[in-house]
């Protein structure tokens, strides 16, 4: 104890100190806290628009695909090939990339909200899977097939193709739950 009244140090002379190192602290967390805010609204809009690029590029698809209607085309050649025994083949020509959005943000789908990057990548799968099938029917693969192994692999290619529009309607589906 210091017999000195006059240079005694109390918790008032440490009042200033206490006042800097907790505005210093604060203004440490305030500034992680809103850097932290800023990239989570900054990630959540990129997910947003990447997920409605997805949706555009789904309900395209399936609009294209349900408008030329592709599947009652070839359920068509089906009936009749079961009819003749004669073998038939598709004949749709895809000239042209359609999977630009998958193709360019492949490496980014990880930033959708679930369920949509494991749902995305199979419906693209299953899309690439049907376009070699309708490259193997133009190609000669199937020329000397039985008409039986063709309505068999004909049979299987309309049930992907619907399980894969009924996917990307399901996707579309999705995102407008997700992100509205």
């Amino acid at each position: 104890m210091d017999p000195n009244p006059d240079t005694a140090i109390t918790l008032k002379d440490y009042m200033p100190l206490i006042g800097v190192v907790i505005g210093g602290l604060l203004a440490v967390v305030g500034g992680f806290a809103s850097t932290i805010f800023i990239e989570w609204r900054r990630n959540s809009r990129e997910s947003r628009q990447l997920a409605f690029a997805f949706r555009g590029e789904l309900q395209a698809l399936s609009t294209i695909a349900k408008k030329r209607g592709y599947v009652k085309h070839i359920q068509t050649m089906i009936e009749i090939m079961e009819q003749t025994k004669q073998p038939m083949f598709v004949q749709i020509h895809v000239r042209r990339e359609y999977f630009n959005v998958f193709n360019s943000n492949v490496n980014n789908i990880g930033a959708l909200k679930n369920p949509l990057p494991e749902l995305i990548a199979r419906f693209y799968v299953q899309a690439n899977s049907i376009l070699e099938d309708l490259q193997s029917y133009r190609d000669g693969t199937w020329s000397n097939a039985n008409v039986e192994s063709l309505i068999g692999s004909k049979k299987e290619l309309v049930s992907l193709m619907q399980e894969t529009f009924s996917l990307a309607d399901d996707i579309v589906d999705k995102i407008g739950r997700l992100y509205s």
